[in-house]
């Protein structure tokens, strides 16, 4: 069983990642200073085209953002890369894995838990474990069994 689901490799050559990579940083984050310089930096950001990330998202609207570019350079990326890259996207689905843990403590938290996981490069098997409607302790136990199973 693998943490990572698995994506055909469509067998883009590094160069072509690397310029979408570049169009897409566009639309980043330019000037810190002027951000850091201003008095209130959620004002700051609701003047400019990050208006969209402020309104009704939140910290968890930012979160699965990051989520969504992660699984797009994900899937742009050819088996190589993905093999280079292989211990930073399973450091970063850690996270999830804890969010949604914190999630499922606390009960009645499946839509929040559906959220976090329609960008996640979690497997479809773990996927599944926290669909599942139930407590925490199953969900562990289910994880544990799945964990032992890995390479």
């Amino acid at each position: 069983m693998e943490l990572l689901r698995k994506i055909e490799d469509r067998g883009y050559p590094t160069d072509y990642l690397l310029s979408r990579i570049h169009g897409r940083r566009l639309t980043l984050m330019r000037d810190w200073d002027k951000v850091l310089s201003y008095g209130d930096i959620a004002e700051y950001l609701m003047s400019t085209h990050y208006r969209d990330f402020m309104t009704g998202r939140g910290p968890e609207g930012i979160w699965r953002r990051v989520l969504k570019e992660s699984a797009w350079m994900y899937s742009q990326m050819n088996s190589q890369l993905r093999n280079i890259f292989r211990p930073y996207f399973i450091y970063s689905e850690l996270g999830t894995l804890r969010i949604c843990l914190r999630y499922k403590q606390e009960k009645g938290r499946d839509i929040e838990i559906e959220r976090i996981l329609e960008f996640s490069l979690l497997s479809d098997k773990i996927k599944k474990i926290f669909r599942a409607d139930s407590d925490i302790l199953p969900v562990l136990h289910a994880l544990e069994k799945e964990m032992d199973m890995l390479p």
